[in-house]
């Protein structure tokens, strides 16, 4: 991290920190020390869990829970209170997409990652998802997505 970002950083205490040299964000503590970020995973689907938990521990960040569908996505939210939400938006019991609002509902600050085959009702989030701290990827993405995604 550049010595910007890390006054930067410092001054703001808990922030998420963007680096205008291109190094990874991280989320930093009063001291200026890395705090990696707790991240959810949900989707029906196990190999796309199993795919983005090895992505996202491969970047040294702690997966905290996951989930299979939306319903499960927002029993999981109460319970560990992630930094980061990465959600498929289709799935059985509840759509990513209501499981959202209702995470949002509940005052949830999360960072909520959409992640959508190309095949949902949704073509993209509706706004007022996209524009709290969401972020949309249509699969297949690139590790660098996810990871910019999750940083931001």
């Amino acid at each position: 991290m550049c010595e910007l970002c890390t006054i930067w950083a410092r001054f703001r205490q808990m922030c998420v920190v963007k680096c205008p040299r291109g190094a990874v964000s991280t989320r930093l503590n009063a001291l200026g020390c890395e705090m990696k970020r707790r991240v959810l995973i949900v989707d029906d689907v196990e190999d796309i869990r199993q795919m983005l938990r090895f992505m996202v521990e491969r970047e040294g960040h702690v997966i905290v829970a996951e989930a299979a569908n939306g319903v499960e996505a927002v029993e999981k939210y109460r319970e560990h209170r992630p930094d980061v939400t990465i959600m498929d938006i289709d799935m059985p019991l509840m759509t990513g997409v209501e499981a959202a609002r209702e995470i949002r509902d509940m005052g949830g600050s999360t960072r909520i990652v959409f992640c959508s085959g190309g095949y949902s009702k949704f073509e993209t989030p509706p706004q007022e998802l996209r524009s709290e701290g969401s972020t949309f990827l249509r699969k297949p993405f690139l590790p660098a997505q996810l990871y910019q995604a999750i940083a931001a």
